[in-house]
Protein backbone atom coordinates (compact mmCIF):
# COMPACT_ATOMS: atom_id res chain seq x y z
CA UNK A 1 0.00 0.00 0.00
CA UNK A 2 1.32 3.39 -1.00
CA UNK A 3 1.60 5.79 1.93
CA UNK A 4 0.65 9.27 0.85
CA UNK A 5 0.48 12.49 2.83
CA UNK A 6 -3.05 11.82 4.14
CA UNK A 7 -2.20 8.31 5.39
CA UNK A 8 0.84 9.62 7.24
CA UNK A 9 -1.20 12.45 8.73
CA UNK A 10 -3.96 10.02 9.73
CA UNK A 11 -1.50 7.59 11.39
CA UNK A 12 0.22 10.38 13.29
CA UNK A 13 -3.12 11.81 14.44
CA UNK A 14 -4.37 8.35 15.42
CA UNK A 15 -1.25 7.80 17.54
CA UNK A 16 -1.53 11.17 19.29
CA UNK A 17 -5.26 10.84 19.93
CA UNK A 18 -4.95 7.24 21.12
CA UNK A 19 -2.22 8.29 23.52
CA UNK A 20 -4.47 11.03 24.84
CA UNK A 21 -7.44 8.71 25.19
CA UNK A 22 -5.63 5.88 26.95
CA UNK A 23 -2.85 7.51 28.98
CA UNK A 24 -3.20 8.50 32.59
CA UNK A 25 -4.31 12.13 32.87
CA UNK A 26 -1.75 14.58 34.18
CA UNK A 27 -2.72 17.33 36.56
CA UNK A 28 0.32 19.44 35.66
CA UNK A 29 -1.29 21.30 32.76
CA UNK A 30 -2.91 24.69 33.17
CA UNK A 31 -4.87 24.37 29.92
CA UNK A 32 -8.34 22.96 30.28
CA UNK A 33 -10.66 22.25 27.38
CA UNK A 34 -14.17 20.88 27.57
CA UNK A 35 -14.08 17.12 27.18
CA UNK A 36 -16.88 17.26 24.60
CA UNK A 37 -14.88 19.63 22.40
CA UNK A 38 -11.84 17.35 22.56
CA UNK A 39 -13.86 14.26 21.57
CA UNK A 40 -15.64 16.13 18.78
CA UNK A 41 -12.47 17.61 17.29
CA UNK A 42 -10.42 14.41 17.66
CA UNK A 43 -12.90 12.29 15.75
CA UNK A 44 -13.56 15.03 13.22
CA UNK A 45 -9.83 15.12 12.42
CA UNK A 46 -9.47 11.34 12.37
CA UNK A 47 -12.39 10.86 10.02
CA UNK A 48 -11.32 13.79 7.83
CA UNK A 49 -7.78 12.49 7.36
CA UNK A 50 -8.95 8.92 6.82
CA UNK A 51 -11.56 10.04 4.28
CA UNK A 52 -8.85 11.93 2.40
CA UNK A 53 -6.54 8.89 2.55
CA UNK A 54 -9.11 6.33 1.40
CA UNK A 55 -12.78 6.57 0.54
CA UNK A 56 -15.83 7.53 2.51
CA UNK A 57 -17.13 3.96 2.95
CA UNK A 58 -13.89 2.58 4.39
CA UNK A 59 -13.36 5.59 6.62
CA UNK A 60 -16.92 5.55 7.96
CA UNK A 61 -16.66 1.84 8.82
CA UNK A 62 -13.26 2.10 10.49
CA UNK A 63 -13.96 5.24 12.49
CA UNK A 64 -17.43 3.98 13.47
CA UNK A 65 -15.80 0.93 15.05
CA UNK A 66 -12.92 2.85 16.60
CA UNK A 67 -15.15 5.27 18.55
CA UNK A 68 -16.95 2.65 20.71
CA UNK A 69 -13.74 0.65 21.00
CA UNK A 70 -12.05 3.61 22.71
CA UNK A 71 -14.90 3.90 25.20
CA UNK A 72 -14.82 0.16 25.92
CA UNK A 73 -11.07 0.30 26.56
CA UNK A 74 -11.51 3.36 28.80
CA UNK A 75 -14.12 1.43 30.81
CA UNK A 76 -11.42 -1.06 31.84
CA UNK A 77 -8.75 1.54 32.63
CA UNK A 78 -8.78 2.50 36.33
CA UNK A 79 -7.84 6.12 35.66
CA UNK A 80 -10.37 6.70 32.84
CA UNK A 81 -14.16 6.81 32.61
CA UNK A 82 -16.27 5.50 29.77
CA UNK A 83 -19.21 7.65 28.84
CA UNK A 84 -22.03 7.46 26.33
CA UNK A 85 -21.91 11.25 26.27
CA UNK A 86 -18.31 11.06 24.99
CA UNK A 87 -19.38 8.50 22.41
CA UNK A 88 -22.13 10.85 21.26
CA UNK A 89 -19.58 13.62 20.64
CA UNK A 90 -17.27 11.14 18.88
CA UNK A 91 -20.04 10.32 16.43
CA UNK A 92 -21.04 13.97 16.15
CA UNK A 93 -17.48 14.78 15.02
CA UNK A 94 -17.59 11.91 12.51
CA UNK A 95 -20.97 13.04 11.17
CA UNK A 96 -19.87 16.66 10.91
CA UNK A 97 -16.82 15.57 8.90
CA UNK A 98 -18.98 13.76 6.36
CA UNK A 99 -21.27 16.80 6.18
CA UNK A 100 -18.18 18.98 5.67
CA UNK A 101 -16.78 16.72 2.93
CA UNK A 102 -20.09 16.29 1.14
CA UNK A 103 -21.46 19.81 1.16
CA UNK A 104 -18.82 22.37 2.04
CA UNK A 105 -15.61 21.03 0.53
CA UNK A 106 -17.30 19.93 -2.70
CA UNK A 107 -18.74 23.42 -3.19
CA UNK A 108 -15.32 25.12 -2.97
Amino acid sequence: MFLNFWWILFCFTLAVISFGLFSEPSSETNLTFPDNLLHFSAFFLLSFFLTKASNILISSLLISFYAPTTEIIQFFLPYRDASLFDLFFDYLGIFFNFFFIKFIENSL
